[in-house]
């Protein structure tokens, strides 16, 4: 289990002011113990998305804070469709800013991003092992390519 720092901390204290901004918008995956707030509706969001006046293949791109055990990334999940210019696959970076965070994003091929798609992309990154990217082991805001070695 890694060392909960002051950094952590500080990204634990930003997501549980988001949670309790905006209960409703927490999404607890089934079986695991995360949790995660969704920046951008998803295809399967019906009443969301009726009210914003977009359908499902709007969701091309989804932003959300992804909490696991003691540790919060920002995930981005986005379509070909988005106008990403990378190839279909798994990147993780570091972000600088008041506080060093993970960023973890996917490049997939569907037409649009449902809640199972980005759940089974967070599947994907625990497989990968995320409990092991470190500040010291990531570019500083250029997204490297991950593969799965399993």
């Amino acid at each position: 289990m890694k060392k909960v720092t002051d950094e952590n901390q500080m990204r634990l204290r930003d997501f549980a002011d988001r949670k309790a901004f905006d209960p409703k918008s927490v999404i607890r995956v089934q079986g695991r113990d995360w949790e995660y707030i969704p920046i951008h509706p998803m295809a399967n969001e019906t009443e969301t998305l009726n009210e914003l006046g977009i359908s499902p293949k709007d969701c091309i791109k989804v932003d959300c804070y992804w909490k696991v055990g003691e540790e919060v990334f920002f995930l981005q999940v986005y379509t070909k469709k988005s106008g990403i210019t990378w190839g279909t696959g798994f990147y993780a970076r570091l972000s600088k800013g008041e506080f060093p965070m993970i960023y973890l994003a996917a490049c997939i091929e569907e037409e649009f991003i449902t809640q199972d798609k980005v759940e089974e992309i967070m599947k994907w990154f625990d497989a990968y092992g995320i409990d092991n990217l470190s500040a010291g082991s990531l570019p500083l805001e250029n997204y490297a390519p991950l593969t799965h070695t399993s």
